[in-house]
């Protein structure tokens, strides 16, 4: 008791003189100080302490007859018990783990230092095997190098030339396509009305600067243009579903390469009405906002 009370003071033995001070109260006989003394060693952090003080108590309650009370006393402490006894073996647990792993590590370091000296023998005969090969390897290397930057220069040679050979063929066809597309033109009964489809000013624009098209000689050249440029103007209505009629007619007027001039004639306005409706369906049926481009240049890219 003189020892439990030198130490009263710290906060770490404080449980230990709770329960010190409840079983000199027990061996004293007097119950209800030594229930106020375990109950308060109850709340330690302790958990030999605590289990120890629930043991105690469930006595207590026993002498004292509260089954109620003495049933949850020794549940407690079963449960205190249960505890202390967990964390026992998860230390023997714990002990024996460790002791396992430094014996594998030991063996582990054994097993490195065995596959060290294997690893420096074999990479020792291995060096001398290389040294001993690389010279006759290097030399067939350097022979077929030489061979393979020969073979490479005639082949970039010989598709320069294929490449300058398609051009050439690509620059005749587009050359004879122009020519064909011309000679289509001026085969068309509108194309004596449009200088820009007859290459000139035609007698009919002398004598008359309005020379309006019929609607058969706008389909007419409107079916040209789309044999001429692969379903120009079924292509030109899927990709801009705002076009009506007269407009893809419009558009395939300037694929076709009509001058603004020649349009002023054929829909009976001023050049200035025909670059008005050009930004026009530019910005309502094309969707472009772009000012870099005219509508001409969507049209030919098209």
């Amino acid at each position: 008791m003189k020892a439990s009370l030198n130490i009263s003071n710290s906060r770490t033995e404080y449980p230990f003189h709770m329960l010190a001070q409840a079983q000199i109260y027990i061996a004293s006989d007097e119950t209800d100080s030594a229930g106020i003394y375990l109950r308060k060693a109850i709340q330690s952090t302790d958990t030999h302490v605590a289990t120890r003080a629930y043991q105690l108590l469930a006595g207590l309650y026993e002498q004292n007859h509260t089954n109620e009370q003495t049933y949850y006393a020794w549940k407690n402490y079963e449960q205190s018990f249960n505890n202390v006894a967990g964390v026992a073996n998860s230390q023997i647990i714990a002990q024996r783990y460790q002791e396992e792993l430094l014996k594998n590590e030991n063996n582990e370091l054994k097993l490195k230092k065995n596959q060290q000296d294997i690893y420096l023998l074999s990479l020792s005969l291995v060096l001398i095997t290389a040294c001993g090969l690389w010279y006759i390897v290097y030399s067939r290397l350097r022979k077929k190098k030489i061979i393979s930057e020969q073979q490479l220069k005639e082949q970039e040679l010989k598709n320069q030339v294929a490449q300058l050979e398609k051009e050439r063929q690509l620059i005749t066809l587009r050359e004879r396509a122009t020519a064909l597309r011309e000679q289509l033109f001026r085969h068309l009964s509108a194309s004596r009305k449009i200088p820009s489809l007859s290459g000139g000013k035609t007698k009919e624009s002398q004598e008359d600067n309005k020379s309006r098209l019929t609607s058969e000689e706008i389909e007419e050249l409107i079916q040209t243009v789309n044999e001429i440029w692969s379903g120009f103007a079924e292509r030109l209505k899927e990709a801009y579903p705002l076009l009506r009629t007269k407009d893809i007619a419009f558009c395939c007027l300037l694929k076709s390469g009509i001058s603004t001039k020649d349009l002023a004639s054929i829909y009976y306005i001023t050049p200035s009405a025909i670059s008005q409706k050009k930004a026009r369906m530019k910005r309502e049926k094309f969707g472009a906002g772009d000012d870099s481009l005219s509508l001409d240049d969507i049209l030919n890219a098209f």
